[in-house]
């Protein structure tokens, strides 16, 4: 069994007070000591650094003076508790709120084989805590990243310790040496879907993620707060695919992703997100930025112990997600997206 104080737990938060008054208390009844969690403050306005140094004055705090996003912010939390001798980082976001027991069972998952990498608890939405928020997240192979059975019933699952595609970043465990190995989060992307990013190449490696639904978490997530970064969730997509598909399924995709493109731009004027969509692919007009993702590559040849035959395969054609479901994006986009993954299948190169 491994023990709890093996763990280190990164929190990065911005004005956060009001959802670190659940999920700190929560952390302390569970067993976890104020010295294993590290905060990264991102610059928040609010009273966080002083709610923290006054009421939990043992735990590791960072001020990078600046909102270093997600991707950064952990990575400093990251490195601080590996240099520390941690062997397991539980990453928490700010509003979630965990429950007893909750981190024995990914320990116990982490122990099973060394080849997984990343645990995922499930987590359930605080304020309907028998519905799920995701019990493993999904890749679409055109670089979406969506939560499986968002919105759902539990009492309708039955779930069990399963592969997931990637795990949430609200809540998952890390290896460290195998985080330390694929070079912490892409700083670039500052938020959103660094997670899937993370997974996608944890796969491409060789190793695994999993959802473990003996830990429960709950979420207090908000749709419509994260649709609105817009232009973080539409570059970062094309940084994943770019980044981790070899050239020749860029090309066999290439269609695909004109169609979906478009499909894209329409939804985004019908959503008002019109001009932020447009504003992401100024990112890739600048060569300073593609010189990044010619060094990302370079980095996941290295690691790179599975075909992108495999990762297709493993991909989802379909896009399920309760917060987008409509009669268009069901009958017609899923259906053609899910037969064009089936002919790619016949002729992507199966070579690693």
């Amino acid at each position: 069994m491994i023990p709890i104080s093996s763990t280190a737990i990164i929190i990065v938060t911005f004005n956060g007070r009001l959802y670190l008054e659940k999920l700190l208390p929560s952390l302390i009844t569970s067993g976890i000591e104020q010295r294993q969690i590290y905060v990264i403050d991102n610059n928040s306005k609010d009273d966080t650094v002083t709610f923290i140094k006054a009421s939990y004055p043992d735990i590791q705090l960072s001020q990078p003076q600046r909102n270093t996003g997600f991707a950064e912010g952990n990575n400093i939390g990251l490195r601080k508790a590996i240099d520390d001798g941690y062997e397991f980082l539980m990453l928490l976001n700010q509003d979630t709120v965990v429950t007893d027991n909750w981190l024995p069972p990914l320990l116990s998952t982490m122990a099973e084989e060394q080849t997984v990498a990343a645990v995922q608890p499930l987590l359930l939405l605080y304020k309907d805590q028998k519905r799920v928020n995701t019990s493993g997240n999904v890749i679409h192979y055109l670089g979406f990243g969506y939560g499986r059975d968002s919105g759902r019933p539990l009492a309708e699952l039955n779930l069990t310790a399963s592969p997931i595609n990637y795990a949430s970043g609200a809540a998952v465990l890390l290896r460290a040496a195998v985080f330390k190995k694929l070079d912490m989060f892409g700083e670039e992307m500052f938020m959103y879907l660094e997670d899937l990013d993370l997974g996608w190449r944890l796969w491409l490696a060789g190793y695994e993620c999993r959802l473990q639904p003996a830990s429960i978490v709950y979420h207090q997530y908000e749709f419509n707060r994260s649709i609105r970064q817009v232009y973080y969730f539409e570059r970062n997509r094309w940084l994943c695919l770019l980044q981790n598909y070899k050239p020749s399924t860029i090309l066999l995709l290439a269609p695909a992703l004109l169609l979906m493109e478009l499909g894209q731009l329409v939804y985004a004027l019908k959503n008002k997100w019109f001009l932020k969509k447009i504003i992401s692919y100024f990112y890739f007009a600048d060569p300073v930025n593609w010189a990044l993702i010619q060094k990302r590559r370079r980095q996941v040849r290295k690691i790179r112990r599975r075909s992108d035959s495999e990762m297709v395969e493993m991909f989802s054609g379909h896009i399920l997600f309760q917060e987008i479901n409509s009669p268009l994006l069901l009958y017609i986009a899923n259906p053609f997206f899910n037969i064009y993954q089936k002919l790619v299948l016949i002729f992507i190169s199966r070579d690693v």
